[in-house]
């Protein structure tokens, strides 16, 4: 059975978050350390991939508000988001995972 080899999509992510206008310009930084950091830690090319996919989706569904400094406010309705879609509860729980994460 064939594997996927995820490390030129997280390349390909990386170079989306540089040139991604839905994102706002401290994101796009706070954005590329946390890829920098994820490497570090060493998951998986295709956790890493999925991880920065989802958080990069999360901070453009801010509308250029910025989810590196978003309000809570802000962060209940990215929750709320998730939960209203129709995703596997277990999806549901990795993406409110991804966000944790991300804050840390």
């Amino acid at each position: 059975m064939p594997t996927v080899d995820f490390r030129p999509k997280v390349e390909r992510e990386i170079n989306r978050i540089k040139s991604s206008g839905d994102l706002a310009e401290r994101d796009r930084e706070v954005l590329l350390e946390y890829a920098r950091d994820l490497k570090i830690e060493d998951p998986s090319p295709g956790r890493i991939f999925k991880v920065l996919v989802h958080t990069r989706k999360f901070a453009e569904r801010l509308d250029g508000k910025g989810l590196a400094d978003a309000p809570e406010d802000d962060l209940k309705d990215l929750v709320e988001w998730v939960q209203s879609r129709d995703l596997a509860d277990s999806t549901k729980r990795d993406y409110r995972e991804m966000l944790k994460r991300f804050f840390k």
